[in-house]
């Protein structure tokens, strides 16, 4: 039997070796920090709330004074830190469901053309699942997700996001969310779903001309139809017609506003602010 004789390890192998072990778990670690993704309610340094929408205003400044001052929305600078993002993922792994913070980090991923700005932590996408799984009916996250993923032209995702998020009755009974949820049917080419929210938003009193000008431009543009008026003489209770006894079942169209609210909902919800309004062209369409 032959032996063969041991081969001596010398320092500077040794050294080589953990040079080329270094190299690899830093190559292995982004790909591992992309795909995870922790729970919103485990994670959250609150488990379990606060839902955004449903905070006062007192509430929300004890986290927005010190990581979400107008420097930090407007993308100008960090609060805490030199990085932006890392003041918006403070501020979201507080209040998962931030509206205006979840926009923040959208326009920064889309300004620094990354998924994932320096200091946020999550990728965006991850951001926006979190805020999903811990409020699904929020019609505002839906939204805000659904204007992103138009931009990365993934419009059949982007529809998906729509769908739930018209399902949130506080969705459209705002002028400025309607105006929204135009822009987002526009891009993705459905003129009648743009223009029937364009007259809910005109309807309310929403200013901004550039959803009615850019239907105007692709020659869909109509005017609303006057309203009918309403029959002076009520009908008869006498008839059995249910609809007479339940003056709500004659108006199926009443807007969202004039409904009872919804079940759960509470007076605190009423004082969340709404988004800014993102024309989907720029300021001043």
């Amino acid at each position: 039997m032959i032996r063969r004789k041991p081969t001596k390890e010398t320092p500077v192998s040794r050294h080589r070796t953990t040079l080329i072990a270094v190299a690899l778990s830093w190559i292995a670690a982004p790909a591992l920090a992309q795909s995870l993704c922790p729970d919103p309610i485990t994670d959250n340094r609150l488990p379990g709330g606060p839902d955004y929408r449903k905070t006062t205003p007192a509430q929300r400044k004890v986290v927005e004074a010190v990581h979400f001052p107008p420097h930090v929305e407007n993308l100008v600078r960090g609060a805490t830190g030199s990085l932006i993002a890392g003041d918006i993922a403070y501020t979201l792994n507080m209040y998962p469901n931030h509206h205006r913070a979840l926009l923040a980090l959208s326009r920064l991923a889309e300004r620094d053309k990354t998924v994932s700005p320096p200091g946020a932590r999550y990728s965006l996408g991850c951001w926006f699942e979190r805020a999903e799984k811990f409020a699904p009916d929020d019609g505002t996250v839906r939204l805000l997700h659904a204007l992103h993923l138009i931009k990365e032209r993934k419009l059949d995702d982007a529809r998906a996001q729509l769908a739930l998020a018209v399902e949130d009755p506080t969705l459209t009974s705002s002028g400025n969310l309607n105006y929204n949820l135009g822009l987002a049917y526009l891009k993705l080419g459905d003129y009648d779903k743009a223009l029937e929210y364009a007259h809910k938003a005109y309807g309310m009193g929403f200013q901004l001309p550039g959803l009615k000008n850019m239907l105007v431009e692709a020659r869909k543009w109509r005017e609303p139809m006057p309203a009918t008026p309403a029959t002076e003489e009520p009908a008869s209770p006498q008839v059995g017609d249910a609809a007479a006894e339940s003056p709500q079942a004659v108006d199926g169209a009443a807007s969202a506003n004039e409904r009872a609210p919804a079940a759960g909902s509470s007076p605190a919800a009423a004082s969340a602010p709404e988004i800014p309004s993102v024309p989907a062209d720029g300021p001043g369409k």
